[in-house]
């Protein structure tokens, strides 16, 4: 599915977002609710207002096909992104910026940015993003100082896209949002209390990266369009992985700035994607019922049964078989 449209401010995305899924949002005070169209996929959005300026937005849907998003973004977005699972291609005009590794963190700064986003129906895309207008922080920080400082982490994130660690105390927060038990005005506090700690987190971070020096590395353009390259390149060849050698003569990497390029973007070494995507397309072939298990086993590259079982359970904490029953259990219930 493809849908194309402009955005001038920060809350009209979810109202955009239904116009091309054709599906009604669901309205209650401060919270909307976006429930996916058969034809779409299953699942749903949901986008809480928690103040002017500032939402959450919470993703939880599998997708019959890729998702692909063209937005013409005339305003100024702040987001934290925390993927739990799915995955997500970007690029921001015509350059490619990210792609996530769930579970995984982002933050992303867009300012008059020709975004396209791709989200992936071969598994369930999972996860919250925090978005703000930059403004909203004027607020915390108030004296000449401090807004330079302010200054300067806005410029750095500019029109860029970064990853940081998904720390325990992340990980907690995620999880609160995710299982509120609040509602009304108690749950808006909670939530908007919630976004505060994760933005104050992020900024903790980033001033601790700066004083130390380690704030994440910002590859050269040409490296980065490479390095997307050899990561869709490994994608589309799952059961016949090249080796390093072959992929840095590909898209023109020495073997060393490849693997040591593509750890600090992705957060992954390249053997490890291989088998990750490779277990989340069997999954998905399970999952539809497309394929037994053997056959989606094959499918992916493993040519020994055993091996692929063991891969498997080690990633989804779960035998091939126990998944397909799982995933049954889980459809009769959302039937109901």
């Amino acid at each position: 599915m493809q849908h194309q449209f402009t955005l001038a401010d920060v809350h009209e995305y979810m109202d955009l977002l239904s116009v091309g899924m054709q599906s009604k949002l669901s309205l209650t005070g401060w919270e909307q609710h976006l429930v996916l169209p058969e034809s779409v996929g299953s699942g749903y959005i949901s986008r809480m207002k928690i103040r002017p300026g500032m939402e959450i937005l919470v993703e939880n849907m599998v997708l019959r096909d890729n998702l692909r998003l063209h937005i013409e973004q005339e305003c100024q977005v702040l987001g934290l992104a925390y993927q739990l699972s799915g995955d997500v291609y970007c690029e921001w005009n015509g350059r490619a910026v990210s792609t996530s590794n769930s579970p995984g963190n982002t933050v992303f700064f867009t300012d008059h940015t020709k975004v396209y986003l791709e989200t992936s129906s071969m598994s369930r895309s999972y996860g919250i993003k925090v978005r703000l207008r930059p403004e909203e922080l004027g607020f915390y920080f108030e004296d000449k100082e401090e807004r330079e400082r302010l200054a300067h982490l806005l410029n750095y994130y500019k029109n860029t896209v970064h990853s940081y660690a998904m720390t325990s105390e992340i990980e907690k927060i995620v999880s609160d949002i995710l299982v509120c038990g609040y509602q009304g005005p108690l749950k808006r506090l909670f939530m908007e209390s919630k976004a505060l700690e994760l933005i104050m987190l992020f900024v903790h971070e980033h001033e601790e990266g700066r004083q130390s020096g380690k704030v994440p590395r910002v590859h050269g353009k040409n490296d980065l369009e490479k390095l997307h390259m050899a990561r869709k390149i490994i994608v589309n060849h799952l059961e016949q992985p090249h080796s390093i050698q072959q992929l840095s003569k590909i898209v023109g990497l020495s073997t060393t700035k490849l693997k040591k390029g593509f750890r600090e973007l992705f957060g992954t070494t390249i053997f490890e994607l291989v088998r990750e995507q490779r277990l989340k397309k069997a999954a998905w072939l399970l999952e539809t019922n497309q394929m037994k298990v053997c056959e989606a086993a094959v499918a992916v590259g493993y040519s020994n049964p055993s091996n692929f079982a063991t891969a498997f359970r080690k990633q989804y904490g779960c035998n091939p078989r126990d998944f397909i029953q799982q995933t049954k259990k889980t459809n009769m219930l959302r039937v109901r």
